[in-house]
């Protein structure tokens, strides 16, 4: 019985729309910096994640442990403490904000790092909405600082590709979204239950970039993953095109070019991403 309500709660909330999670690592020219965690979800989704907690709990073992954030406290600072842990070497949370808007719940989180070089960023947040998948795909970064003549060298490890190649041999390929009755009763349905889902993840240098070869760079931010369902959606072939790379339909080779003309989604392909910055 307990199971049986645990999983009807699960349902609900995969239901009850989504979240959205920006995250932003600054890098300074010296090789320090901040990363900001910023997590909202729906009030409705709170409550019903809330509400699952202490039947998860319960389906663990039974009494319910005293050490765990208590439902009031979802986004609780302990846990936003622990995330430190591995983040890598010297790695210090620096504060937690809650937020709060128009049927939106969350929080801002902020972590300060000495070395970038040590840095360890999972991609897959460690937010109240995080995947089961817990396989790792973590950013890691080398770094040169600036010198008198040259400016700071940063190259930013990606996971996504390899991470694409795994997923791909256990997921199978996404339903077409075409003009049949069928695929439209399927586009529909999938923009219901992602609708509102937003994701990113950027870096941001201290200084101009001066030679980089990321696809997707406005300023001194270059941005390595971002998901808008909302615009996505709008369109099924874009939906298609998002199935299609995270399924391996599409061979990444083709996929990079692709991307650029897909509305709501930006990745990020290459192995490597390489940002020289701090002089102009």
């Amino acid at each position: 019985m307990r199971l049986a309500r645990l999983l009807a709660v699960v349902c609900a909330v995969l239901s009850a729309g989504c979240f959205t999670s920006d995250s932003v690592i600054v890098v300074q020219p010296d090789g320090s910096g901040t990363v900001t965690n910023t997590i909202l979800l729906k009030s409705a989704t709170l409550e019903l994640l809330k509400s699952a907690q202490p039947l998860m709990e319960a389906e663990k073992g039974g009494a319910a442990d005293d050490s765990k954030p208590a439902p009031k406290e979802f986004f609780s600072e302990a846990k936003m403490r622990e995330a430190t842990a591995s983040m890598g070497e010297g790695v210090t949370f620096q504060s937690m904000q809650p937020l709060k808007r128009e049927g939106w719940e969350g929080v801002s989180v902020v972590y300060a790092f000495k070395d970038v070089s040590k840095l360890k960023y999972n991609m897959r947040s460690e937010s109240a909405v995080a995947a089961t998948d817990s396989s790792p795909e973590l950013l890691t970064f080398r770094f040169t600082p600036a010198a008198a003549a040259s400016p700071a060298k940063l190259t930013i490890v990606l996971p996504l590709e390899q991470a694409l190649k795994e997923r791909s041999k256990t997921t199978g390929q996404m339903p077409k979204m075409d003009d049949s009755p069928m695929g439209k009763a399927m586009l529909e349905q999938f923009k219901t239950m992602f609708e509102g889902l937003r994701a990113s993840v950027a870096v941001e240098v201290a200084g101009p970039i001066v030679k980089t070869n990321a696809d997707y760079v406005s300023g001194s931010k270059v941005t390595l993953l971002a998901i808008d369902f909302n615009q996505m959606m709008a369109s099924g072939a874009d939906f298609e095109m998002f199935g299609a790379i995270t399924d391996g339909t599409i061979p990444l080779s083709e996929a990079r070019e692709k991307l650029k003309t897909t509305k709501g989604l930006s990745m990020q392909l290459q192995p490597e991403v390489n940002v020289e910055f701090g002089k102009k």
